[in-house]
This record gives structure tokens, sequence and C-alpha cells, in this order.
């Protein structure tokens, strides 16, 4: 599904990322640990092509991959169900989303009267409702709190899907059914 051989990425002249060998099976759900600043979301934005590795390989057998990036912005004048009807038109909309993530008492609200939490729940819901082959989180549990934590987890097990996810989140290492992989200092320094 997804290998990546001998990867280096120059990031700054005393930081890069090191990825001799690394394969992600079709279906497998992969947690990146790491302190901040340890490599993971370097290395998801390498995976989706938003930069491009000095060297090295990455091998890729599917079509479809939905991002979900740390810094996404929303258009602020924007009503949430605008965005939300625009962006599922294409996609097929999974109304379980706008249950599981209360995103309905959201719908009259331009996107500026959003808390962090809200916002976040409303750019997963757009990730997770994309029909994708891998999908790439980058601390997907950020400003959700415990409730929506645990409703994250529990749509992730549920979907059999290759999800590849950076996380601090000690519940969903704990709860989440996945392989783990440690960075440090840009190299994978623990597989389990």
């Amino acid at each position: 599904m997804l290998q990546i051989k001998n990867l280096y990425k120059k990031l700054s002249e005393t930081f890069s990322i090191e990825i001799p060998n690394l394969s992600i099976n079709k279906g497998e759900k992969v947690l990146l640990l790491g302190e901040n600043g340890s490599g993971k979301s370097s290395l998801l934005r390498i995976i989706a092509g938003i930069w491009k590795p000095d060297k090295g390989t990455i091998i890729k057998s599917y079509n479809v991959q939905s991002y979900s990036p740390p810094d996404f912005s929303l258009i602020p004048d924007l009503k949430v169900r605008t965005i939300w009807e625009a962006y599922t038109a294409i996609w097929n909309a999974h109304w379980e989303l706008i249950k599981v993530f209360n995103l309905e008492e959201l719908f009259t609200l331009p996107c500026r009267a959003l808390s962090d939490g809200q916002k976040q729940r409303l750019l997963l819901s757009m990730v997770l409702v994309k029909s994708a082959d891998v999908y790439l989180l980058d601390e997907p549990e950020r400003s959700l709190d415990k409730h929506y934590t645990n409703e994250l987890i529990n749509i992730l097990n549920r979907i059999h899907k290759t999800f590849i996810i950076a996380t601090h989140d000690r519940t969903l290492i704990e709860k989440l059914h996945s392989r783990k992989i440690e960075l440090k200092n840009g190299k994978v320094i623990c597989e389990c």
C-alpha cells in the first residue's frame, strides 16, 4: 500500500527526516508518536506530497488520500451549513458524521463564531466524509474534549481503511487499535 525507501528531507541546517525503510499495509492504522519537533507532521506532509523528499522514494499503491493539516483555516463569514453542503456534495455526504460530531447545532453559525473544538469537529468530518484509500490525520484530537475524542476513536476503529495519524494524545494511543511508530529527531526509533 505504502512503502518508503531511503527517504531523506533536509528541513533546516540542524534537522532532517531520515527514514531508511517503512511499509504500511492496506487497512492498517498507524500512529506516529514523538515529542514536538520530532518529525511527525513533516513526515505526513512528505507522504501527502506537499513536500518532496530530497532523496529516496515513496511508493503508493492507492489512488485517493485525504489529508487533515494542522493549520487548515475556514472562511470566517461562511455558514457551517454552506461549507458542509458544498463539500459533501462532492463526496456524497455521510450523515452519521453530522450526528456523531453534533454538527447540526452549528449549521446556522458563521465559521468565525466557532470555538476551536467546533472547528476541529467540522474539519474532521470534512476529511472523513471523503471516500479515500488512505487518511492522513495530523493531531486529529486537537481541541476536542474527552467526549468527542472518544467518538473519533470509535469512528476510526470502525472504518476499515488505512490511517496514518500524528498524535500525542494518550487516550488515542491507548484505545485505537493500531501500530505505533515513534520518531525522534526525524528518525524512527521504535516500531511496535
